[in-house]
């Protein structure tokens, strides 16, 4: 709830939410702070491990090929291999298709722990409803319940002092209901509302967790807000009648939208930064500063919503897939 405003001081507490586990205090998000990023190519990351879901393309490519370069050893996860092999770092490609609850359990399941895991951002709806194999809206499975599904099996295993972001846009989003999120009727594609509900579900991860008592001192949950970058992520929405006008919109997105590698400049060492577990639940923009909570979490006086939204996600996969 909102606690306090003064000047540029804005603070927010929310209370535990996890559904199987006892209420507690949310650690406060404190927009007031500022993370001191240090250049890319000062960084030293030999040592450190890192797995991006959604590593193959656009923002996590660049995301994986960044950190790789100053020396980490990075894991990808994605349907396509695209990453071109390099003579100065390897990166280590693990085949999956996160459309399928299935599949991102066996990832989050068997891959082993490392010390920052990034999930990104995984498609935009397409202008007509498209269902995975299982029967789950295309953007709802990718983009925000395959994430649920991972932590849910990862975090428990993952070594104390690690970080979890979650790249949602947290912040941003419009206030919706946070209901029927399979969407089978009034389905709005493109960045309409059902992507939407995957942006506002990322969120609600993020705060999920941050304030599970099971994670509190040992492993540190984040938001990602990028922005508008120039990626391939909008490809889904230009069929039918708006494919003549996609290279066009592009062209002009172009021409003002930071780059995948612009981001990951300043992303990367924010995934590293120290100190960033004194601010747990915090949420970051294009600029890796602090963002404060979409509205609607901010008027949840009871702080509940997280916690409502985790089962309605865990709800649909219990559903269409028995687990």
């Amino acid at each position: 709830s909102l606690s306090e405003e003064q000047g540029e001081l804005v603070l927010f507490t929310f209370k535990a939410i996890p559904t199987s586990t006892p209420t507690m205090s949310f650690p406060t998000v404190d927009k007031s702070f500022t993370v001191d990023l240090p250049a890319l190519a000062s960084l030293d990351l030999k040592g450190k491990s890192l797995l991006v879901v959604g590593g193959t393309d656009g923002i996590g490519k660049a995301i994986a090929i960044a950190a790789a370069e100053r020396g980490a050893a990075v894991t990808v996860v994605g349907r396509t291999n695209r990453l071109e092999p390099n003579d100065n770092y390897s990166i280590t490609f693990v085949k999956a298709d996160l459309s399928l609850m299935a599949e991102a359990r066996r990832i989050g399941a068997e891959l082993p722990p490392c010390d920052v895991v990034v999930l990104t951002t995984g498609i935009i709806a397409a202008m007509k409803r498209q269902e995975s194999a299982e029967g789950i809206e295309l953007d709802m499975a990718i983009s925000y319940l395959s994430r649920l599904v991972i932590l849910r099996e990862m975090a428990p295993r993952l070594k104390e002092g690690a970080r979890v972001f979650v790249m949602g846009f947290p912040g941003s989003a419009p206030t919706h209901t946070f209901e029927n999120i399979n969407t089978v009727e009034h389905y709005a594609g493109g960045p309409g509302k059902t992507h939407m509900l995957t942006v506002l579900g990322n969120e609600a991860l993020v705060y999920h967790f941050a304030a599970s008592p099971l994670f509190k001192g040992k492993v540190a949950f984040f938001g990602l807000s990028p922005g508008l970058i120039k990626t391939a992520i909008r490809n889904n929405i230009y069929t039918g009648v708006m494919a003549c006008l996609g290279p066009v919109i592009e062209a002009m997105l172009g021409a003002f939208a930071t780059s995948a590698a612009g981001y990951a400049s300043v992303a990367v060492p924010l995934l590293f930064a120290p100190g960033l577990e004194q601010h747990p639940g915090a949420g970051f923009n294009q600029a890796c500063q602090p963002v404060i909570p979409a509205d609607m979490f901010v008027k949840d006086k009871d702080n509940v919503l997280p916690g409502q939204m985790f089962a309605t996600g865990e709800a649909v996969v219990r559903e269409k897939c028995n687990f």
